[in-house]
């Protein structure tokens, strides 16, 4: 009988070499640039980092939609005085986010909305905004809100013309938070530090022509680690994400589809 404790197990269809293992060991005790590393093996379709180089103008998409997704920085402008992060491990001591002053900033992604399903997930540092509603990642038919309209500065989403929903959620003030919404067709989930903290049956399409506004519901705060998918990420894959962020090195294992027959090749 085996007594003791497990976690993080791998199985690989072949033999790994000596440097790989070493690698895996070196990842799961320092954590550095863990994150990054996790989001990019789920596949995003758009991924800003948004800690580009003072001088360059363009967000880098590092997704699957590649330089076609690529953003533009819209008034602000990622200098030393328009940049701060999360400091947690996985992100590597080099990490910064961007901060939407409540003026009327915004990173232009210029994409077509995602049909459901989709997740759009990442860091935020809010602060209350200047006006009664505040939009996060917009488009001119829905937008995901920071603060929605008359809902006591809680997260929501809108369908523009139609209707206004909220979360019975609010991100704290001057605090990171890891955020993700997840749109399916039976309605939209909200996470809050990989769990889930409320659902709202409407749904939405994923809008993707800016994040934050530069007129009408203004943004305040910082924003960093935007990522889409054009799927449903799961309760774990979400969670992960999350305890990756903060170098949790004892995370719960989470396991999706089993196989019922072990595959072939050596087990570590």
């Amino acid at each position: 009988w085996f007594n003791g404790s497990v976690d993080e197990v791998a199985v690989y269809p072949s033999v790994l070499t000596g440097a790989q293992v070493a690698a895996n060991y070196a990842t799961g005790t320092t954590n550095g640039v863990a994150y990054p590393a996790q989001v990019l093996a789920l596949q995003p379709g758009l991924y800003l980092r948004l800690d580009d180089s003072s001088t360059n103008a363009t967000a880098v998409n590092l997704g699957s939609l590649g330089a076609a997704a690529n953003a533009r920085y819209q008034v602000v402008q990622p200098s030393a005085t328009d940049l701060d992060s999360p400091a947690f491990p996985g992100f590597g001591s080099a990490n910064r986010g961007v901060v939407f002053d409540g003026t009327g900033n915004a990173v232009a992604i210029d994409h077509t909305n995602i049909p459901i399903p989709w997740t759009m997930n990442c860091w935020v540092n809010r602060q209350d905004a200047p006006g009664v509603s505040a939009v996060l990642l917009n488009s001119s038919r829905t937008g995901l809100k920071m603060e929605q309209y008359a809902a006591n500065r809680n997260l929501g989403f809108t369908a523009y013309g139609f209707a206004d929903y909220a979360f019975n959620y609010q991100a704290p003030v001057g605090t990171w938070t890891h955020l993700a919404f997840v749109g399916t067709p039976d309605g939209t989930l909200l996470y809050a530090n990989g769990s889930l903290v409320d659902s709202n049956a409407a749904t939405i399409t994923l809008p993707m022509t800016s994040l934050g506004v530069v007129n009408g519901d203004l943004l305040s705060g910082t924003v960093d680690e935007v990522a889409t998918f054009d799927r449903a990420l799961l309760d774990g894959q979400i969670k992960t994400l999350y305890l990756t962020a903060i170098g949790d090195q004892n995370p719960p294992g989470f396991a999706n589809d089993v196989p019922i027959v072990s595959p072939a090749g050596t087990v570590y």
